[in-house]
């Protein structure tokens, strides 16, 4: 299948949605919500918090009575094949912080996976000098901590005991060293892990629940969460669709905005979703359409703007250009209220119904930056707390320490290896889990760029997706541009050698 280096958008044939009452006038397009729903599932859950205090807070809880056992899918322990485990169920997890037996667990795959009857955690932080991790039960607020193991740069802990599925988790951090080392260290606030393969949190889009234990400054609280039981079934005749890049026909779209109107014509629980979506199928099909091309669908937070008192803090962000997550569907696209595991199934659902209808789907993904904006503002989620100088471009020499050359506070640091390992095994998961059949890359001279921001001739990032047996074999499309950089007509660097 034909690549396209370094191409915009015009390439193909594009048909961009404009749809009622979404009017988008700037790159981090931001509205209201349109429709406030009412979340199926009321939010009854009180806080609880989880305080560091030295030793003690390491201690090891005691283990509670083994909860009954449950089917589990095995995921593949080689890192690089590591599979994203967005399987599903809609059981509600009734003992999520119970657990029968401590391990070491081990290093490999990085993530949540299980292995025999324990859920094996494992987080790459090369700097951290202390790493736990935090179990969380959304039914009664409580949580329980338990410190984990350094196996090189690796920490890690296997669990006996928990459920397959409905597990929240977080990471507490500790380490050494203040502002001049390029490192954010906050043991005080419970992190996401990079490679948790679903988000918990807000259920229902643009209102605030009591489950987030929001504050003010530091935003919302996010917990990582798996599902390996159940599998989706994508039915007996179905196939996806073989279309060339050359050939397409793309429909540029934001799930939100394109059915969140009445002018849409669906009930109000699918408005605005990806089951709203697969509504249309049919009648982007009678438009011609061959692809849709979606803005961003990995986990956001559309009330970020919102944490603190600036111009915008009236606004929600509909596009999405601003991930917590590279790994975890967004959530609040599925139906109201349903919570993440049910909302992966309902993305699976969208593609499904799209490719019966001959439709491809490209994701517009955002590897260039995250939601952790920058020093100023800063929104402490996941990876700039677990190891700030390895996920983003860092120059501690400068009293401005974060490389800005996305234009949003921060730059990945797509080409370390481990960051650029997560990044494939981000875009391998979205193919082989959710049928994906492409990607459009935001901003991808940021991932043409060394850790210090310099361009590179042959980024391993870009290298690596190239010669993929998988990715290699899908549409890629790149935004050529960054803060400092323009690389239209630099096909080179997307070829293979």
């Amino acid at each position: 299948m034909q690549q396209t280096p370094f191409s915009g958008r015009g390439l193909a044939p594009c048909c961009r949605a404009r749809p009622q009452q979404c009017p988008v006038q700037q790159r981090n397009a931001v509205q209201r919500s349109i429709h406030p729903w009412q979340p199926c599932v009321p939010s009854q859950i009180r806080s609880q918090a989880v305080r560091a205090s030295g030793a003690s807070s390491n201690a090891l809880p005691q283990p509670a009575a083994a909860p009954a056992a449950a089917n589990h899918v095995a995921l593949q322990q080689h890192q690089p094949k590591q599979r994203c485990v967005a399987m599903h169920s809609t059981a509600v997890m009734s003992s999520a912080t119970s657990y029968t037996k401590l391990s070491k667990g081990k290093a490999e795959p990085l993530g949540p996976s299980k292995q025999g009857n324990a859920v094996n955690f494992a987080v790459f932080s090369q700097a951290a000098t202390a790493m736990s991790l935090v179990l969380h039960n959304p039914s009664d607020g409580s949580k329980q901590e338990i410190p984990m193991n350094k196996s090189g740069d690796v920490w890690h802990v296997a669990v006996e005991g928990l459920p397959s599925s409905n597990v929240y988790y977080a990471l507490r951090v500790s380490g050494d060293g203040g502002w001049e080392t390029g490192y954010r260290w906050d043991k005080t606030r419970l992190l996401l892990d990079p490679r948790a393969p679903l988000v918990a949190g807000r259920r229902t889009w643009g209102q605030r629940e009591e489950r987030e234990e929001f504050q003010t400054k530091k935003g919302s609280m996010w917990w990582g969460t798996f599902d390996f039981n159940a599998k989706f079934d994508w039915g007996r005749d179905y196939e996806r669709p073989q279309h060339k890049l050359r050939d397409l026909i793309i429909y540029e779209m934001s799930v939100r905005c394109f059915t969140a109107s009445k002018s849409s014509g669906l009930s109000q629980d699918k408005r605005g979703t990806y089951l709203g979506v697969a509504e249309k199928a049919s009648y982007l099909a009678s438009l011609g359409i061959t692809a849709v091309e979606l803005l961003p669908v990995f986990e956001y937070d559309e009330l970020e703007l919102q944490r603190w008192p600036n111009p915008r803090d009236h606004m929600v962000n509909v596009w999405g250009y601003s991930h917590m997550s590279f790994m975890a569907p967004m959530s609040r696209f599925g139906t109201p209220g349903c919570g993440p595991v049910q909302a992966a199934r309902e993305l699976k659902e969208m593609v499904r119904t799209l490719h019966n209808a001959g439709i491809q789907v490209i994701l517009d993904v955002v590897y260039n930056h995250t939601a952790e904006l920058d020093d100023k503002s800063p929104y402490l989620l996941s990876m700039r707390g677990i190891d700030n100088a390895t996920y983003y471009m860092v120059d501690p020499s400068q009293f401005v320490q974060l490389l800005n050359l996305s234009g949003c506070g921060n730059t990945v640091n797509a080409n370390h290896p481990v960051v650029k390992q997560l990044i494939i095994d981000s875009l391998v998961c979205y193919v082989e889990e959710f049928h994906i059949d492409g990607f459009r890359f935001d901003l991808a001279s940021c991932l043409c760029r060394d850790s210090k921001g310099h361009p590179m001739t042959t980024p391993p990032l870009i290298r690596d997706i190239a010669k993929h047996p998988v990715l290699s074999k899908v549409h890629l499309i790149a935004e050529p541009w960054d803060l400092g950089m323009y690389q239209v007509r630099r096909d080179r660097v997307w070829q293979v050698p």
